[in-house]
This record gives structure tokens, sequence and C-alpha cells, in this order.
């Protein structure tokens, strides 16, 4: 048996394994049914294999270990808390029964010896021992070729379950078509002959993103692109002789590529997801406000598509070239697929909306974004809670209807996002995709608009953390409520951002989710989910009690300055309620309100609400303020309409009252900006500005999250993506 890594000193000069079908190895160990279900040992195996492969052990010792992967914060001292080496003896019974079961024809084992978390990478053959080899022997490099590509193709074809065809006498084949480990890759395009795929990737330089080809089957790819901005989201011409892409060089727009000279072209401004026709002569895209185009593949002038009376994205054409598929949002988390006719006719639904809803399709972070057409059926991704999965569903030829549910195509570990079809000759088609991994963190950051990102303080050092509606922060920065799966379960904590000394809330065998600290921080509010039922907890620091405030009542939005009320939205019916907490007391505020609140927030007088409820046209402001109690609200004529352009979210007051914070997406990147308030009447004065811009790549805020301010300082859920191009080839 050879073997590479251990607790001495990292690799050895010349590697036995290559590092390519480790990672492959790992990615099936992952799917497997003894990991699958368990996010914090797969966090806990993918830490340490990755920076093995990195030659840095150092880093994992039980001290770092304890504070960067299990965020126990500087406080942790492993000789009073056991929690590394007790993650570890899981991990190693569970690699044991994956090697017992699953793994048993593996030739490839990885093993933590006894009293360190250092991975050691071990080759077998038939479950023995490997013969030994001299070192540099041509009989040693040919075994472990031959070696290496057996692992490579078995666990190539166990990264993703694709249901559809697994009953299909000609399973499908997977394959990893980028590799590198310092960097992420994402947005592919594949030629409609399934030879080339073009790619986005911060290779070149963190924080990036460039275009890069890569033959299938050919030597490494070649970059396209040397604009040291961000480029992305591709789509090769059906021709392949031109890429089209989006940009921020410049103010931000849309380029087409030749592949042919590598000279650029810009044809249109600011615009998202260009997809080129099926004859390839126009290219559809999506422009500000959820606005669609078409605009000539060489340039001329865009024309709108009537898209007016919904916000759509994500345009796909029809097969015929006579329609766009687009991705409309009728909810915070309720989604459509309308189709748009090019030339006469008015948008019509798919029926999808019923789909979705039905199954749990689609999440803010994860929305069911169309893909491509793979025959009459459209591959798409869609989020369950904190990953995604590509689906597939039938639309009639005829009347482009939804006919019939949609069809799981992967599950595994990760995201799995941007799917792109060529199909080929006898049946066959390949498709690419993303299989993303994040990582979430909460930081706080001093806004400067003339940056491109934030200078940024971490808040917190662990991978298991659950994304809410928005950090929490308390009114004087020195606690922070958050929700994490360390313990296996979503449970809320509490963290002392002076001592680092971390509490737990509410660790219960169901989940909590959506913490609200008080502006003092001596209460927590959260949501509690025994047996599939809501109901708001409410924690006190006074002795550490727990008690119920109401079932199935709605969320909780903010606390008001007093510490003793907060505000709760509804969904069904759409409701905005302030409760006691003291007393268990509620009252109804905004009769007038119709719609879904998705963001409110009190001004720190206490006196005026911000209100964020988007939905459909009812002659009321879709955000805007409005004075908190007396008579207002029984109909929207006092409502102060705010001039915010688009979807919004993270609507937060500032400490002062003067500026209402929020996040959109209008220039382009998902950026802080501000709307100016006069004191005292709490109107708009002048025009949103922005406040902070976040255009480079790596890390980014998270799609659905909030604002939390404390001591001048904004805080903010971001996200750093690690992810790779796969290919699955279909029969």
């Amino acid at each position: 048996m050879k073997e590479f890594g251990g607790n001495g000193g990292g690799l050895p000069g010349e590697p036995e394994i290559a590092s390519s079908a480790v990672h492959i190895h790992l990615e099936k160990i992952l799917a497997s049914k003894e990991f699958v279900h368990s996010g914090s040992l797969r966090r806990f195996l993918s830490y340490t294999v990755e920076k093995a492969i990195d030659r840095d052990p150092g880093s994992l010792k039980e001290s770092l270990l304890g504070t960067t992967l299990f965020g126990r914060g500087d406080a942790f001292d492993p000789r009073l808390d056991p929690i590394v080496r007790v993650q570890a003896g899981k991990l190693r019974t569970r690699l044991q029964r994956y090697y017992e079961g699953d793994g048993s024809t593996d030739t490839l084992v990885i093993e933590f010896p006894k009293g360190g978390y250092v991975p050691v990478f071990h080759l077998r053959t038939n479950g023995a021992s490997a013969p030994p080899v001299e070192p540099g022997s041509s009989r040693r490099r040919t075994v472990l070729w031959v070696v290496g590509a057996l692992i490579v193709l078995a666990a190539a074809s166990a990264l993703v379950i694709w249901q559809k065809w697994s009953a299909s006498p000609v399973p499908p084949a997977f394959t990893r078509l980028t590799f590198a480990t310092d960097s992420t890759s994402a947005f592919p395009s594949i030629s409609r002959e399934g030879k080339l795929v073009v790619f986005a990737s911060d290779r070149d330089e963190r924080g990036n993103l460039e275009l890069f080809a890569q033959v299938i089957g050919g030597e490494g790819p070649v970059q396209l692109t040397h604009s040291r901005t961000k480029n992305r989201q591709t789509d090769i011409s059906p021709d392949g002789t031109k890429v089209v892409f989006e940009s921020d060089r410049d103010g931000g727009g849309l380029y087409v590529l030749s592949l042919l000279s590598r000279s650029e072209t810009k044809i249109a401004g600011l615009g998202f997801n260009p997809r080129f026709s099926p004859d390839g002569a126009r290219i559809a895209y999506e422009g500000q406000h959820g606005r669609l185009y078409t605009v000539g593949a060489m340039s001329g002038p865009s024309q709108v598509v009537d898209s007016s009376t919904s916000t759509a994205t994500y345009p796909l054409w029809t097969p015929d070239g006579k329609h766009l598929l687009a991705l409309v949002r009728t909810g915070e988390a309720e989604f459509d697929w309308l189709v748009f006719p090019l030339e006469v006719g008015q948008a019509f639904s798919t029926g999808a909306k019923d789909v979705f809803r039905r199954q749990q399709l689609g999440s803010p972070a994860y929305p069911p974004v169309p893909g491509d057409w793979l025959g009459n059926r459209v591959v798409f991704s869609a989020g369950e809670r904190e990953s995604a999965s590509l689906w597939e569903m039938t639309l009639s030829g005829k009347t482009l209807r939804v006919a019939g549910a949609a069809q799981r195509l992967t599950s595994a570990p990760g995201a799995h996002t941007y799917p792109r079809v060529a199909s080929l000759a006898a049946g066959r088609a390949r498709v690419v995709f993303v299989n993303e991994n994040i990582v979430a963190q909460i930081s706080s950051f001093v806004p400067n608009p003339d940056r491109d990102n934030a200078v940024l303080d971490r808040l917190t050092q662990d991978s298991s953390l659950v994304p809410g509606a928005s950090p929490q922060l308390s009114a004087d920065g020195s606690k922070l409520a958050f929700c994490s799966t360390r313990l296996g379960n979503r449970d809320i904590w509490l963290k002392d951002l002076r001592s680092g000394t971390e509490t737990a809330v509410a660790a219960n065998p169901w989940p909590e989710e959506d913490p609200l600290i008080s502006p003092n921080g001596s209460r927590v509010a959260y949501i509690s989910r025994p047996n599939r039922s809501a109901a708001i907890q409410l924690w006190d620091a006074t002795g550490g009690t727990t008690r119920k405030l109401c079932d199935e009542c709605g969320k909780p939005m903010e606390w008001l300055p007093d510490g003793e009320r907060l505000l709760i939205a509804a969904d069904a019916p759409a409701r905005l309620q302030v409760w006691n907490a003291l007393t268990g007391e509620s009252q109804i505020l905004l009769p007038a309100l119709k719609r879904p609140v998705t963001d409110a927030a009190v001004s720190p007088d206490g006196r005026w609400l911000a209100i964020s409820a988007p939905g459909a046209p009812d002659g009321c402001p879709a955000t805007f303020i409005v004075p908190l109690g007396g008579t207002s609200g029984q109909s929207c004529n006092d409502w102060i309409a705010l001039p915010v352009s688009g979807s919004i979210r993270g609507l937060r007051w500032s400490q002062k009252g003067d500026l209402l914070y929020y996040f959109s997406s209008q220039d382009g990147a998902r950026c802080i900006w501000a709307q100016r308030v006069s004191l005292p009447d709490h109107r708009p004065a002048g025009k949103p500005f922005p406040v902070q811009h976040f255009h480079r790549y790596q890390p980014i805020p998270r799609p659905d999250s909030g604002i939390s301010i404390a001591g001048g300082r904004l805080a903010v859920w971001f996200q750093d993506s690690q992810s790779s191009i796969w290919m699955a080839e279909v029969h």
C-alpha cells in the first residue's frame, strides 16, 4: 500500500497520486449515503483533504480547526472543548463504514491516523495492498496511471444521481472539466456540437473574472479575455464562432467575442444573461428593471420586448425563435415561467408556478432558472433550502404549457446551477453545469462608495452558518445572533464579539431559524419548528429562559427601540403586526396592506416604518415610509413612496434616522444604496445613491442577505464560492 500526505510534512517531492484523482474520489465519498446528509462531517473531510493537497498541514492543528472550521472563536481551548476530537472520531467511523460498504472496491483510500487531523491517501488493488514498486520506475508509473484513471471514471460517475436515466442500459458519464483548487469557475456554455466549453474563472487574479475556453478532451484551458474586470454569463453562437458575455468594463455592457480573431465588440449597454437566438442573428438579454430586450448579434439598436407587466429575468429563446421564455418572481419565494411573444400577442404563463409551489422548488438564493432545451424539455436549476439541483420539465411544443411534474436530474453535495445543453447524434447529449460549494460568513465594514469591494472584518468563522434574513447585531455591536448547523441541526447561537464566547440560545432536535436580537442584546426572538409547526420563541439572557410568544403568527422582522415590542409579518393572509414581548398583546398595523411584507424597519425614534411589499399593482407604492401608530394605514393615501427602482432587499434605517439603506442591482451588481430622508417629516430627499459597491467577484453578498447596522459599520452575509465545471454525457 502506497500513500502520500500524513502528519509529518505534507506531500513528497514526487506525488504518487494525482490531486485530480483525490478530488474526484472525495466527491464520490461526499455523495455517498454515509456523508450526503452530514454537513459538518462533509466540511471536515473536504477542508482537511484540500489543506493536505495544498501542502498546508500546519493549518490542521486542533487549536486552529476549532476556530476556523468549528467556529469556536479566539477563546477556544482544546483542553476544555473536545469538539475537534469528537468530530474526528465520527469522521473515522464514517469513513470506515464507507470503505466497508459503497467504497469496498475503491482503489483509493483516505485515512486519518489516530491522534492527528492530516489525512493520508493510500492506493489499493482489489481491496488489498498494492505490490511494492520502486520510486520512479516505469512499472510504478504505469500502474498508478491506470489506477488513477479507474478512480476518475468510477468517482465521476458517482458524483451526481441522474435519476431520469438511472434505469437506462447506458448510464450517464460524468466528467469534471476544471480542477484549480485556489480559484473558482462558473458561467459555462457549450458549443452546439458539444466540443468546446467557454467559462468564467478567477484563476487569473482573485476578485476578477476572465473568460477561458476548454476543448473537451484536449489540453488545459486557453484564456480569452484580459480585461482585469468581471466577465461572466457566457453563451456560444450556434455556429461556434462567437461568444456573447456580460462585462463590468467601461460602466458595464454586453460584448461579442470572435473566437477566430479574438476581437471584441460592444453590442449593448448594461444588460445581463445574454442568449443567442437559434439562428444566431439576434441576442436576447435582461435589461435594467426587469425589462427584456433583443439586439443584433453584431450590434444595432436594441428592441424592447413587451415585458412591462412583469419583472422578467433569465430569457431563453424557444426552439422556433419566436418567443422568449423567462423567469418571473411572483412573491418572496414564489416563481413562474412566462412566455413573451416577439411579434404579436401578450405574455402568458406556462403553468410552471403550480409545479414549483407543489414540489417546493425555488428559493430566494436559487430561483428556478431556465437553463437550456433538451428536446421539448427545459433543463433548469432550482433551490431546496441552501442547495440547488438540476431538474427538467416538459413543455408542449404547440402551446408552450407545462406538461407534467418536474423531474429531478441531480442530487449531491453542493449547488448545481447554470446548465447548458449540446444535443449530439444518436440521441446523446452533453450537459455542462456548475458544481458550487458556498462558504458563508458574516462580516462588517465601513462603507466606502469609491471601492469596488469593502474591507471586511469577519465576525464569524463557522463554515456551518445558515443564512437568515439579515445579520443580527445588537445596537452597540457587541453581540451577534446567528443560526448554525454545527451540532447537526439548525440551532440559534449568540456570540459575544468582545470575548469570543458563544452561547447556544436554542439547541433542540427540531430546527430553529431567523434569529432577531433586541437592541440591548438581552433578548433573542426566533422561529422554532417542532412537528412542522412554526412558533416564535423568546430567549431572555436573564436566567437563560425561553418562552413562546405566538404560534403560526409569521416571521419576526425587527425589534422596536424599546426592546419590548417587535414587528412580525405574515404572508397568508398578508399582515403586519406589532407584538409586546412582555404581555403577549398584538396589534395589526396598516390594514390597507394586502401584499406580503419582505422588509420592515423601524426608525431609531420608534415613530416611523419603512416597508417593502412588492407584488401585483394595487395603486399603492411597493416601497414606502409610513407613521407608526395612530390611524395611519387605513388606506395607502398617507404612504410616502420611496423613489427606488427594481426589486430591493435589506431595508434598514441608519442610526441617525436620516438614511435608508438597501440592496439593489440597478448598476449590474448587488450593491448597497441609500435614500436620504429629511427630518422631521421623513420624506425622501434627492435621489438614491450608492453606498458600497460589490463589483469584484469574491466575496459577494448573498442574494437573500439583509443589513445590520451598529457603531457606524454595516454587517452583511457574504458568500465565497468554490465552484468547478462538470459535464454529464447522457443517452
